[in-house]
């Protein structure tokens, strides 16, 4: 029988976040399978995200785990006067706090949080055997953005980054600017591209990545779905010390699809190879879609079942890496 565990409560130096484990039905403890940690969006919960965006349903197809780190909501305390260290360092609104470099570094904020989390449940081996070169981070929204900023401090956990509605590496460094991307975009990429380099550290390498973004997105300009993927386009040639070199303009194939369902929302997907011929980047600009998980279940929060599935598209991707 699947089994939706939780809220199970991880607490650390940097600080303590609750979180939910998805374990499908034919799952077996001993089995090698690999591990998805989702991030939620702004204002969602782990059990909303869960329902929009259908992972628990690929998991029961695929065998594999699913992790929902969930955000505080609240700031202080239960009694309001005195903050209590488990929720002192939330954020009101269910964001993950990708905006303030606390939350961009490596052992630092909500980074070294999550990764303790992942952590957490592949050392659990009375239940979850997970192959550590196949754990894989996603997110929406501001759970996208954060994503980005995993997969730029704890490369050596993470084998690639699935990034929906997201923002690009250190956006922000604070609320007016958080403002400011969200609206418009970001700073340069290359700029921010080589600022994840230096974030990845020792444990620089190519980091395969995967970007959905909606071109009717208000809250997360669809500039942002652009930026992220050319500054990861960026950080891969830093960290490969130039031997992957692919160019924005460039793609190794750039397509167009009509209609993924009756009235739906038509869709170009660009894609960037390494030197071996690999895709390691892909770009999904789907049209007339807001802010919502392509492909979604209309039950669950931001969804929009008229596009193309982000949730079947992003396991392809990731289970190749």
């Amino acid at each position: 029988m699947a089994a939706w565990e939780g809220p199970f409560l991880f607490v650390s130096e940097p600080g303590s976040r609750p979180y939910f484990v998805y374990t499908p039905a034919g799952y077996q403890a001993g089995t090698s399978t690999s591990l998805l940690v989702m991030l939620h969006g702004c204002t969602q919960t782990p059990r909303g995200c869960a329902v929009a965006t259908q992972w628990n349903d690929l998991a029961d197809e695929h065998n594999f785990i699913v992790v929902y780190p969930a955000q505080n909501l609240r700031v202080l305390g239960p009694t309001g006067s005195q903050p209590d260290p488990c929720w002192s360092d939330g954020n009101g609104d269910h964001c993950w706090n990708w905006y303030l470099p606390r939350h961009q570094a490596r052992d630092s904020g909500e980074p070294a949080i999550i990764a303790g989390i992942a952590r957490a449940v592949m050392a659990d081996t009375s239940k979850w055997t997970i192959d550590p070169a196949r754990v894989h981070v996603a997110g929406m929204s501001a759970g996208g953005a954060m994503a980005v900023i995993l997969g730029a401090t704890y490369p050596d956990l993470f084998s690639a980054v699935a990034v929906h509605s997201g923002l690009e590496y250190q956006a922000a460094t604070g609320l007016p600017g958080a403002i400011h991307a969200l609206t418009r975009g970001g700073p340069d990429p290359l700029v921010q591209g080589e600022r994840a380099f230096d974030a990845m550290g020792d444990h620089a390498r190519l980091m395969p990545v995967i970007v959905f973004h909606g071109g009717d997105d208000a809250r997360s300009a669809p500039a942002n779905g652009e930026q992220i993927v050319r500054q990861w386009l960026e950080t891969n040639r830093l960290a490969t010390g130039g031997a992957v070199s692919a160019k924005f303009a460039k793609p190794a194939s750039d397509i167009r699809f009509g209609e993924p369902v009756p009235g739906g929302h038509p869709y170009r997907v660009r894609r960037w190879a390494d030197h071996h011929g690999t895709i390691v980047q892909e770009y999904w600009a789907i049209e007339g879609l807001a802010h919502a998980w392509s492909g979604g279940y209309w039950l669950g929060s931001f969804a929009d079942p008229r596009g193309p599935s982000a949730t079947r598209a992003m396991y392809a991707f990731l289970s190749r890496h």
